[in-house]
């Protein structure tokens, strides 16, 4: 019997998207109160792009590197640059469980409205060698990775050879190092927003402590200041105006 539904594949930015909303979302639920920073960023169109992938997120001490790819795109670009990744990484044996562990090929498929969206996973490294990879539901893989980030007796990568391997990603082409400054998300218990900007998305080895530290104290103290001289600011118009 057929579906009255016609199959189609949304576009790879549109999967993005949602993609990175279920993953807000998820840990949205999950919080309960607790401070939890991220750090989430699309990098299409951005210098890193060609070099590292289209995401790099980081929740509590979980790292991933994502590459996304449409079924119907039949370029052999990925292909090629797995192949070069594989000859690489040969040279430094120590990243390789690191790559496999946080470095990751994923890849849509077309679905029909009465379906849930399905995607191939595969380590970067392993990708379109006869290595198997897996297809797992959108919704179930973006649960249990936000489940496991959040999980403080889940096994972490080590920061130090996760900051090693996003170095050696982003100059093993030979085009020479690259780095782009990106955006860290602070929620806190009263569901209030903060963002500061990171000079470099590659500080990832940094604890969270040290990222509020560093950046969203500072930028509170900033926004503060900022915040009393608009106010001094409103004051004395208000008073000129009377």
């Amino acid at each position: 019997m057929h579906s009255k539904f016609t199959a189609f594949e949304p576009y790879e930015n549109v999967f993005i998207g949602n993609f990175l909303f279920g993953i807000g979302l998820h840990v949205g639920t999950r919080l309960q109160g607790r401070q939890v920073p991220m750090c989430i960023n699309l990098l299409q169109q951005s210098p890193m792009d060609r070099l590292l992938g289209d995401v790099l997120l980081e929740l509590p001490g979980t790292v991933r590197l994502f590459e996304f790819k449409r079924s119907s795109n039949k370029s052999a670009k990925e292909h090629d640059k797995a192949k070069l990744l594989r000859t690489a990484i040969s040279g430094a044996p120590a990243l390789e469980p690191v790559s496999r562990a946080i470095h990751w090929y994923v890849q849509s498929f077309p679905v029909r409205q009465d379906e849930e969206p399905r995607i191939l996973l595969s380590p970067y490294l392993d990708f379109g060698t006869t290595q198997s990879a897996a297809k797992e539901d959108l919704a179930v893989y973006i649960q249990n990775l936000v489940n496991d980030a959040l999980n403080p007796h889940a096994p972490r990568a080590d920061p130090n050879l996760v900051r090693a391997y996003l170095d050696f990603v982003s100059t093993w082409n030979g085009a020479g190092s690259v780095s782009t400054g990106g955006m860290l998300v602070h929620i806190d218990g009263k569901g209030c927003l903060r963002y500061a900007v990171l000079p470099d998305i590659r500080e990832l080895s940094l604890q969270h402590s040290m990222y509020v530290d560093r950046y969203l104290n500072g930028s509170h103290e900033r926004t503060r200041d900022n915040s009393h001289q608009h106010q001094d600011r409103h004051k004395s118009s208000f008073e000129l105006g009377r």
